[in-house]
């Protein structure tokens, strides 16, 4: 049972930091012809482990999941990160142009503010990380 509440807990966290981050990548000016829809927004999921780990990846792809099913994402998500591979997987999204590159894990926190500096329209999260100044 508490397995299932903070299985239940994550996957909601993972849903609204998508709400979050989502609607601050919303254009503030009325006057572009059209706004974007959930589903035209570029966002990965950046996981350290295997989907399948019955544990912390396997809990933050749920919540990828549940956010792609009620608020009509296309959240994609990348397993199996490597440490010597952080900066590089980030920077790879960054230069696609993708809105939102969410991490899972303190792991990623170095890399994520060091390459979020250097792409100041894209925005950057980690699951559990500590923030920025700047």
């Amino acid at each position: 049972m508490r397995h299932k509440t903070a299985f239940n807990l994550l996957s909601l966290f993972l849903v609204l930091i998508v709400v979050f981050a989502v609607s601050a990548c919303a254009p503030v000016s009325t006057s572009q012809p059209a706004e974007k829809g959930a589903a035209d927004y570029k966002i990965v999921l950046l996981l350290p482990g295997p989907i399948n780990d019955q544990s912390w990846n396997a809990t933050n792809y749920a919540g990828l999941e549940k956010a792609n099913a009620t608020l009509g994402t296309k959240i994609e998500y990348i397993e199996n990160v490597q440490a010597a591979d952080f900066e590089s997987t980030f920077r790879n999204y960054a230069e696609r142009g993708y809105d939102l590159i969410m991490a899972a894990g303190t792991q990623f926190d170095e890399a994520a503010n060091k390459v979020a500096a250097e792409y100041p329209n894209t925005k950057f999260t980690v699951v559990n990380g500590m923030m920025s100044e700047g």
